[in-house]
């Protein structure tokens, strides 16, 4: 049997396993890394290479650096200023602040980890709007900001991390930690303009259910915990001098872990805290996706789907910008009802290989299978951020009005200026 037979076999299984609820996102990205090497389509040594790559260690850094702001008290002493201002009583304003908000800090740190730090906020300001700011009408927005931030720079999102990883790999050199930023903050603002224009009387509309009580104690902050000024200030500029680091070209890795260290060694996080707050299902499935591209890519089976998506795609697909459009929507359409990091493990070899077989820079496609997959936010299954603003009662329909309204407008304006940057 051919070994790009045997790459897509793997392949196929990857994505039914990706798609059963209960199978470890990063059991199965292990498994068809291992089996890349053990049916010979890549040795164990490129198989296992993923764990070196400087983005591994970028994930781990951050995770770490972001759980330090909320052990020191940080996150909450900015949350406090948030339920201080004149959109305390107004969630039309209030909804534009927490967008402005939730977005920023997710360009930086985990979207899931940005929606934690929020809730208990939202909470505070919703019991004491009296009833003039609901949970309904704000999580959702906390949800798509979030969401919507990650695809801001290179460091927020796992799957632009998956894909920076794999075009360093592949000899392109790192995607720059503001690539997505040009194509992808368009459309935050349009999307930001809608909530603060119709989407409040959208989600007024649409959101006919009964408001969700909050729960006892569940609104409670631990304002009296004293927590050392210095620390918070050393976190903030350890944060910062690691986004100016990577903004200045430093090693990904390097420049994380040397601000984790940091942190650890002052006593801003202990060691215990530190690595319980490292995702390593996530570690493991980027890593794991490296290897696993890496088969997709040596087998030859790559060239084969890229070569079935062309044939298939007609005249659309004959050019970099209709590839990149099909690309977005087969990448959101299939993040909809898989996970994002599952979603990308599947379609970056993908798009390397069109990129390959069609002479083009990889980059743009890259970027429109992150940013695709990343807004497949019309149900709750594919990224976490949605997945947990489901305690507001939201049903599945709540998903696909909202969030694919915000689905389709991504998608026009993103590959719009896809088109205008790179074609």
């Amino acid at each position: 049997m051919a070994q790009s037979t045997i790459a897509i076999i793997i392949l196929v299984v990857a994505m039914i396993l990706y798609g059963i609820p209960k199978m470890p996102l990063s059991v199965t990205t292990i498994l068809a890394m291992l089996f890349m090497a053990m049916f010979g389509i890549i040795d164990y040594n490129t198989a296992y290479s993923g764990f070196g790559n400087s983005v591994i260690f970028l994930i781990a850094g951050l995770m770490v650096v972001g759980q330090a702001t909320v052990t020191t008290g940080l996150a909450q002493k900015f949350g406090n200023v948030l339920t201080k201002t004149k959109a305390g009583n107004n969630e039309k304003a209030f909804i534009a602040i927490l967008f402005i908000v939730s977005a920023f800090a997710s360009a930086f740190v985990n979207a899931s980890l940005t929606v934690a730090i929020l809730f208990p906020i939202i909470d505070a300001v919703v019991m004491q709007s009296n009833g003039k700011i609901s949970r309904k009408g704000t999580y959702m927005v906390l949800g798509i900001s979030s969401v919507l931030g990650n695809n801001l720079l290179t460091i927020g999102a796992t799957s632009m991390l998956t894909a920076v990883s794999i075009l360093a790999e592949n000899g392109y050199g790192e995607m720059s930690l503001f690539t997505p930023f040009i194509v992808n903050a368009p459309a935050v603002l349009v999307v930001f303009l809608m909530y603060v224009t119709v989407g409040k009387k959208l989600q007024d509309k649409w959101f006919d259910f009964e408001e969700v009580p909050i729960a006892s104690g569940a609104s409670k902050q631990d304002n009296n915990a004293e927590h050392p000024v210095w620390k918070q200030a050393l976190v903030g500029i350890v944060l910062v001098v690691v986004i100016i680091a990577l903004i200045m070209g430093v090693n990904y890795g390097m420049a994380a872990l040397m601000g984790a260290s940091v942190l650890m060694i002052t006593g801003c996080i202990s060691e215990k805290q530190a690595f319980s707050s490292i995702s390593w299902g996530t570690v493991i499935v980027v890593a794991g996706a490296i290897g696993f591209s890496k088969g997709i890519q040596a087998s030859g089976a790559g060239d084969v789907i890229a070569n079935f998506f062309m044939q298939i795609s007609g005249p659309l697909g004959q050019s970099g910008i209709g590839m990149c459009i099909i690309i977005f929507f087969v990448s959101s359409l299939i993040s909809n009802v898989m996970s994002d990091n599952a979603t990308v493990a599947i379609v970056l070899p993908i798009a390397m290989s069109i990129a390959h077989a069609m002479g083009l820079n990889p980059t743009p496609l890259f970027l429109a299978a992150c940013s695709g997959t990343k807004v497949g936010i019309a149900t709750p299954i594919s990224v976490a951020p949605m997945t947990q603003i489901g305690v507001a009662g939201y049903r599945f329909k709540d998903y696909l009005k909202m969030g694919g309204l915000v689905n389709v407008i991504c998608m026009i304006i993103t590959c719009i200026m896809i088109a205008i940057v790179y074609y």
